[in-house]
């Protein structure tokens, strides 16, 4: 049984939903920040950015346990059906329904956009990995390929430098 009503029920959902959008918009951006700073190598960027993204997080995940807790206690599963349920309960003008469809939408955008990152970030580390085996002299470790795309053999395996 719940022990909320539909109205005090959409208030707050209202709030859940305006608030993890707001971190969610802020998360896309750092997120286009990031990648920025990926490509030109910018580390002191990248620090502060990471800090910035861990707090969007950790607010998103304190206001999605919020948005779970709404639903227990207004007699919904947690899960996507479960929220459908509760916005046709709670929401009769449809107004949340439409903020909800955003958030999500912008959630997706995030995630394709930390996979996109993430993809650069393994990429970069790929390329000094293989940078810093041909400078230890053992380039064995890295994978050289011809144009044809089979990798080729017979490196010379003499150090470039020594730290």
């Amino acid at each position: 049984m719940a022990d909320l009503s539909p109205r005090d029920c959409r208030n707050s959902l209202e709030s859940v939903i305006r608030d993890s959008q707001a971190h969610t918009t802020e998360l896309e951006e750092l997120l286009v920040l990031e990648q920025s700073a990926l490509r030109s190598q910018d580390t002191e960027s990248l620090e502060s950015i990471a800090a910035k993204k861990l707090g969007c997080v950790s607010a998103l995940d304190s206001l999605e346990g919020t948005r779970r807790e709404l639903a227990v206690r207004a007699g919904f599963d947690t899960d996507p059906d479960g929220m459908n349920d509760m916005l046709a309960w709670c929401d009769e003008d449809r107004t949340l329904v439409h903020s909800w469809r955003s958030l999500l939408k912008s959630a997706d955008r995030c995630e394709r956009q930390n996979r996109s990152n993430g993809a650069v970030s393994h990429v970069r580390a790929q390329q000094i990995r293989a940078a810093l085996a041909i400078l230890s002299g053992n380039p064995d470790s890295t994978h050289i390929y011809s144009p044809s795309g089979t990798a080729t053999a017979g490196h010379d395996h003499r150090e470039i430098a020594r730290a």
